[in-house]
Formats: C-alpha cells, sequence, structure tokens
C-alpha cells in the first residue's frame, strides 16, 4: 500500500517550475523508500525491515514530511505483528492512525484499524480487538473498501469461535461468505464456506460442515489451489474423524501433510501431526500417539505457538493416562491448564483437559480435586449446551430471514437455470394451454386409480430396505467380532521384551479382517517369530488364517521349532485338512527361531524372504520357491534351513506382498518389493516406532499420489521389524 505526497504550488513561472521538479524528486523518492520497505516485508525480513522504517521515520520527520508516515508505521506495525511482538505493533498501529487522521487520509484507516485489531487479537484482548474491527468494518463500508470488510468479517468470525461463541461466529461468516459471492471473488469466498464447515463441525453438525468443505474444495479445484485443497483435506479429516471413520480420516490427513510439507508450512504440519496423533487415541495405539504429539510439539515450539504446544501436552497427557502413567499425565496437563486459565481460549480444548483431570483423580480415588474439576466441567458444557441452543435458533432465523441471499450463494448457477427454464416452459404453455389441460386431467385420474397401488408398492420396498439394513447391520457386528477375535490370535507374550530391544508390527487389513496374520511364541529359552499370508483377502482368507495360527500353535507345543520342520509339518496337516480341495493355492510364510542358548537365529521361508541388518550391512534371503499346502505347484521342494550367529547388534524384517503389489503412484504401478527393501534399509538406524511411521507414510502417499487419485488397498499388508542387543 503506497500513499501519494502532494502539496502546494509556489507562484511564479520560473519557481513553479524548480519547486515542480523538486516535488517530482521528493515523490520519486519516497516511492522508491515505500517499495523497499514493502519488499523487505514480502520477503519475511521483518527484523530489517522494522529497521528500516525506524530509519525512514526520523528522515521523513527531520525533513517534515509527514505525508508518508502513516504508511511507513503501518508497515512496521505489520513486522512487530509477523515477530509476535503485539505490544510494539499496537503502538505503530496507533501511530500510523494518528498520521494518517492528521493529513486527511481517512481512505486508509480501515486498513489500519485492521492491523491495530490484528496484534490486540495477538495479544488475546479479544473484546477490544472484535471493537477495533467494528471500526475497521465502519469505515470499510463508507468508503467502498469491500477487501478491508472482508477482512474485519472474516477475523470477527474467527474470534468469536476461539471463545466458543459460535452463533456469533458463523453470521459474519455467513456475511463474509455473501459479500465475496457478490463480488465474484472465488478464492475468498473459498475460505468463507471453509469457516462456516468448521463452525458446524465445531458443533457436531456434521452434514453440513462436509456440504460446506466440499463446496470450498470444487471451488479450489476450479482455481487450482493446491494448498487450499489441503486445507480442505484436513478438514474432511476431521469430519471423517467425528463420524468414527478413522481409516478415511488418517487417509485425508496423510494427503493434507504431504501438501503442508511440499509448501513448508510449519504450522499446518504441526496440525496435522496432532489430527493423526487424535484418531490413534481412539485406535489405541498409545505409543505412536506420544511420538505423533511429540513432533508436533516440536514444530510448535519452534515457531512459538502457544495454542498448539499446549493441545500437544493434552494429548500426550491422554496417551499416559491410558498407560497408567498418571503423573506425567497429570504435569502435562497442569502446565496445559495454566494456559488455558489465564484467559479466553480455544473453548473445547479448555473442557478436554478438565475431562481428563476428573479421570485422573477419580482413578487415584482424589475424589476432593475430582468433584472440583467436574464442578468447572459441567459450567464449561453447560456454556457450549445454551450457546448450541442459541446457534440453532439463530441459523433457523438466518434461513429464514435471509433465503433469498443463502440461496444465492449456495445455488446461484441453478437458479439461473431454472429461470431460463421456467420462461421457456411459460412460452409453451402460452401456446398449448389446451392440450397441458388434457394431459394433466388424465394424468391426475390416473393418479387417482392408481394411488392404492403405489402406497403398498412403497410399503413393501420401505420394508424390504429395513430388511436390508438389518442384516446389512449384523454383517458389519459379525465383521467387527471376527475382527477382535483375530487381533487377540495375534498376541504378543509379554516375555518377549526380554529377548527383543525393540520391534514393531505394521498391519493394514484390505477389510475388516486380514488373511495376513503373525505369530510369535516362546518355548524353551526360544523366541519362535512366525509371519503368515494366506491366499486372497477379507473373510474366506481370515478364516484359513485363523485354522492356520490354531495348527502352528499345535505345532509348536508340541516341541517342533526349527523352522524347517515347522514348515514341514504345517505343510503335511494343513493338505491333508484340505485333501479334497483341489483349487488350495497354499500359504506363503516365514518362521525365524532365536536361540537364546546357542545364540543362533535359523530362518525357513515358503516363498517370503528375510532382510536382516548386521553392523549397518544388510543381507537378504529368499525364500524356498514352493508354498505350504501348495497343490498347484508341480515341484514340491525342501524348505531350506538358514543359521545367522547372534552379534551385538541385529536386525530383521519379515513382510508379506500386500506393500509391493499395491498399485499407486503416479503412473498406477505395484510399489516393488525392492522399493520396500531400500525404503526398511534407509530407515534402518531410526528407531522402531520412526521406521513404522515412515513405512505407513510411504503407503498412504502411494496409494494417494495426489488429491484426485485415491486407490483402494490390493491386498493385505504385513511389516514387521525385529531389534536383537545382546
Amino acid at each position: 500500500m503506497l500513499f501519494t505526497v502532494t502539496g502546494a504550488s509556489a507562484s511564479g513561472d520560473q519557481t513553479n517550475l524548480k519547486t515542480s521538479k523538486s516535488k517530482v524528486a521528493i515523490t520519486d523518492s519516497i516511492t522508491v523508500s515505500q517499495n523497499e520497505l514493502e519488499q523487505l516485508y514480502k520477503q519475511r525480513q521483518f527484523d530489517s525491515c522494522i529497521q528500516t522504517s525506524e530509519r525512514l521515520i526520523k528522515k521523513y520527520q527531520r525533513q517534515l514530511m509527514y505525508k508518508p508516515l502513516a504508511m511507513v508505521y503501518h508497515v512496521q506495525a505489520k513486522a512487530y505483528r509477523r515477530t509476535q511482538k503485539y505490544k510494539e505493533g499496537i503502538i505503530s498501529s496507533k501511530a500510523s492512525i494518528y498520521w494518517a487522521n492528521k493529513n486527511n487520509q481517512a481512505e486508509f484507516l480501515s486498513i489500519l484499524l485492521l492491523e491495530v485489531a490484528r496484534n490486540k487479537k495477538g495479544l488475546k484482548q479479544y473484546g477490544e480487538a472484535i471493537e477495533t474491527y467494528q471500526k475497521a468494518l465502519d469505515y470499510s463500508q463508507k468508503y467502498g473498501d469491500f477487501t478491508s470488510e472482508s477482512i474485519a468479517l472474516n477475523n470477527m468470525g474467527a474470534i468469536y469461535k476461539i471463545q466458543g461463541k459460535y452463533t456469533h461466529a458463523i453470521q459474519f461468516y455467513i456475511k463474509d461468505a455473501e459479500l465475496n459471492n457478490k463480488l465474484n471473488r472465488p478464492k475468498d469466498l473459498a475460505i468463507a464456506y471453509n469457516n462456516i464447515g468448521q463452525i458446524h463441525l465445531l458443533t457436531r453438525e456434521l452434514e453440513l460442515a462436509k456440504s460446506f468443505f466440499n463446496r470450498s474444495k470444487d471451488l479450489r479445484l476450479e482455481l487450482n489451489d493446491e494448498y487450499g485443497l489441503a486445507l480442505v483435506s484436513n478438514n474432511l479429516g476431521a469430519v471423517h474423524h467425528e463420524l468414527k471413520e478413522y481409516e478415511e480420516a488418517l487417509d485425508q490427513f496423510y494427503v493434507a501433510l504431504a501438501t503442508f510439507e511440499k509448501f513448508n508450512s510449519k504450522y499446518r504440519i504441526g496440525e496435522v501431526y496432532l489430527n493423526i496423533a487424535d484418531i490413534l487415541l481412539l485406535q489405541e495405539r498409545y505409543n505412536d500417539v506420544i511420538e505423533f504429539g511429540r513432533q508436533g510439539k516440536e514444530i510448535f515450539e519452534e515457531i512459538n505457538s502457544e495454542s498448539g504446544v499446549h493441545r500437544a501436552n493434552r494429548i500426550q497427557a491422554e496417551a499416559h493416562m491410558n498407560l497408567h502413567r498418571y503423573s506425567t499425565a497429570l504435569r502435562l496437563l497442569n502446565r496445559t491448564l495454566d494456559y488455558f486459565n489465564q484467559g479466553e481460549h480455544f473453548a473445547p480444548e479448555r473442557r478436554n483437559v478438565y475431562r481428563l483431570l476428573v479421570q485422573i483423580y477419580s482413578t487415584q480415588k482424589k475424589y476432593q480435586k475430582a468433584f472440583e474439576c467436574q464442578t468447572v466441567l459441567q459450567k464449561i458444557e453447560m456454556d457450549f449446551t445454551e450457546e448450541a441452543n442459541k446457534r440453532d435458533l439463530a441459523i433457523i432465523h438466518e434461513k429464514y430471514n435471509n433465503r433469498d441471499q443463502l440461496l444465492k450463494i449456495d445455488k446461484l448457477q441453478k437458479e439461473k437455470e431454472r429461470k431460463e427454464a421456467a420462461i421457456l416452459h411459460q412460452k409453451q404453455l402460452n401456446f398449448s394451454f389446451a392440450l397441458v389441460i388434457v394431459v394433466l386431467s388424465s394424468f391426475g385420474i390416473y393418479i387417482l386409480i392408481n394411488n392404492k397401488r403405489l402406497r403398498k408398492a412403497h410399503q413393501r420396498i420401505r420394508k424390504q430396505n429395513r430388511e436390508i439394513k438389518d442384516i446389512h447391520d449384523e454383517l458389519t457386528d459379525s465383521l467387527q467380532y471376527a475382527s477382535k477375535i483375530q487381533q487377540s490370535l495375534n498376541n504378543i507374550p509379554q516375555e518377549v521384551s526380554s529377548f527383543i530391544h525393540d520391534y514393531f508390527i505394521l498391519l493394514r487389513p484390505a477389510q475388516k479382517v486380514s488373511g495376513d496374520v503373525y505369530n510369535i511364541s516362546i518355548v524353551d529359552h526360544k523366541i519362535i517369530i512366525s509371519m503368515m499370508d494366506f491366499a486372497g483377502h477379507g473373510v474366506p482368507a481370515a478364516l484359513l488364517a485363523t485354522l492356520g495360527v490354531k495348527t502352528l500353535n499345535q505345532i509348536i507345543q508340541a516341541g517342533i521349532t526349527s523352522p524347517d520342520k515347522i514348515l514341514t509339518e504345517l505343510d503335511e496337516v494343513m493338505s491333508e485338512v484340505f485333501d479334497q480341495n483341489e483349487d488350495m493355492v497354499g500359504i506363503d510364510m516365514a518362521v525365524v527361531t532365536i536361540d537364546m542358548n546357542s545364540q543362533t537365529l535359523t530362518y525357513s521361508g515358503a516363498r517370503r524372504p528375510l532382510l536382516y541388518i548386521e553392523n549397518g550391512e544388510s543381507h537378504y534371503i529368499k525364500g524356498t520357491k514352493r508354498s505350504v499346502c501348495d497343490s498347484l505347484s508341480p515341484f514340491q521342494y525342501t524348505f531350506h534351513k538358514h543359521t545367522i550367529p547372534l552379534s551385538e547388534d541385529l536386525k530383521f524384517y519379515l513382510y508379506s506382498d500386500g506393500f509391493p503389489d499395491q498399485f499407486g503412484g503416479a503412473k498406477e504401478k505395484k510399489f516393488l518389493e525392492k522399493n520396500l527393501r531400500n525404503l526398511i534399509i534407509e530407515n534402518a538406524d531410526e528407531d522402531c516406532t520412526t521406521q513404522k511411521n515412515k513405512i505407513e507414510k510411504e503407503r498412504h502417499q502411494w496409494m494417494n499420489p495426489d488429491l484426485k487419485t485415491q486407490n483402494k488397498p490390493t491386498d493385505d499388508t504385513l511389516v514387521m521389524g525385529f531389534h536383537l542387543k545382546i
């Protein structure tokens, strides 16, 4: 924003000429200085911007040139705000307003007042910020500054959202949407739709939230706004979270994360990390929650975002609470509570903190403290409920009293088409009125005759729909129960931690239940680790997997612990079970036995390999070229056994063919085993939790290479990694 400098002319032609040249030189000099200052700000060199503005202020005051001062102070205030020096920003903003008034530059006051309000918002002086935004709004409407008007409406809605006053927030966001629709500014309209969707999300009106997010998405697709689409993906992930569609939520979050990392948007990266951590909390993956919370917290500490840091504290505290680490959880929560009790902050997060404190104090039988926290929590819930009721009434009122404007925002194009169709229809009616009367009369008689029959048909359809829904619900419940049964089969003995330093298991079924399973047993100081990949996926493969794991356990309990003998015995038993089924295509698997007495690792595989890393060097052993219980193979090779002496630092990995065979990427090809192998080797120096997260992130990005492409799982995925230290 440049403020031009003008002055009065002197008398006399020669004097006028000299004065005119002098004015031009001064104006050019000021313009150059203003451009230099604006360029520093755009390049995010905020400290240099502040220093340059101080130099220019002194220069202009010394030379009695007051008109540019409003602009210089304004840019200085913006630079102070970007360095989080909000008090200095307010001082500079007020100075810019003083000089604007003194130099009769009232048309710029809306812009200058906005900066005062932004700095007050940074200091969390929300009441004063709202008042200042209202003044900016009044000036922008008076002088026709639509950009400032939109900014003021947007920020007032944001403050009311922070305060939990959702009725006020949505009113300002709707006004912002109406303004930008009227001015045909699709990018700002997409932002307004996104903000309205967030209010509906916070008040759990999920279908409305999804509707507004999708409207924002459509506009951003037309604009090819990649960053804006990532914001929408992040919000749609939150909707799926509330709908308990956790895998869909994670897909959306990983898509958003990839874009934010591309743009190096640290705040948004930290925000997505915490959104993922919230999903993992519900999946009871508490160690992963702590890791994602830690990564998000580090980012927010780097950019000095207190709200982000304390949200990370709350998420980590909930994970520690579920792991029964109550003292750690309380330390994090009390630190966060001090922040939320200092002033008006995001109401839902404050409610979450008190909810956790009630749970922890009740578990510790500190009932007095639990009662005190419960009292505060009830007050927060009552305020939230009262506000929600007000919001419902306000939205209904808004819909009925501003119906034309809302229709114009939501369905402008469709309304135009309907009007054109109505005009055409009216013309047709003028020429064929008699014919229409005959047709309508005939149709009315037909409706009367067939009305009873149609009602019966509708009743039958409704009954069939109810029956279909009941069957669907029953199948869904059965699958969920089957999934729990299968998870119980994949149990890991507690004694494993005594022998294995660290490990990870990444299991992602293509459907509710999986044909990829694992088994870990301990017999006579020997750890037997098995990875089994049954043909197909879904319910049929899961049924075979249940039988296979049961048979495998019987073989191990019978004293057979050598990997090659386990595979041979399992092959014989399963072949007898499926003796009548000539189409049984077999089981791909790998078995590893760790003998702590002889300090050796033995491996045998049926089409599945072993990858191990010893002292920084990787080794790859292929499995035997046959499956267990493979009736289609013409060759019946003997299962080979490989023996590896245990070293001080040994890592080994087993995996099914699900990830290598997954279609995706920019060219819709398979991921391939060599790429998975390289991915594991590249990250082998990381701890197991980090390795697992990176493999899962790579899988999501491969399946979802861009915002328009989302591949479904080709097969079940299982990847296991173990770190031995002697």
